[in-house]
């Protein structure tokens, strides 16, 4: 690959994840609410939160 096709891939990148950032900032508030007794059952419920959170699917 070319350095400048390397170059412009990186700054698509870096454009692309910038322009996400806030969606995903909106999607996942109240996330740190979900609170469980064991790392488990953590990561179960944070899983189901971002899978049903209507924010965070569209």
């Amino acid at each position: 690959m070319q350095p400048w096709r390397e170059v412009s891939a990186l700054v698509l990148v870096a454009i692309l994840w910038g322009g996400t950032n806030p969606f995903l900032k909106t999607g996942t508030e109240g996330l740190e609410k979900v609170k469980q007794r064991n790392r488990v059952l953590q990561l179960l419920a944070e899983m189901k939160f971002l899978c049903l959170n209507y924010k965070s699917n569209t």
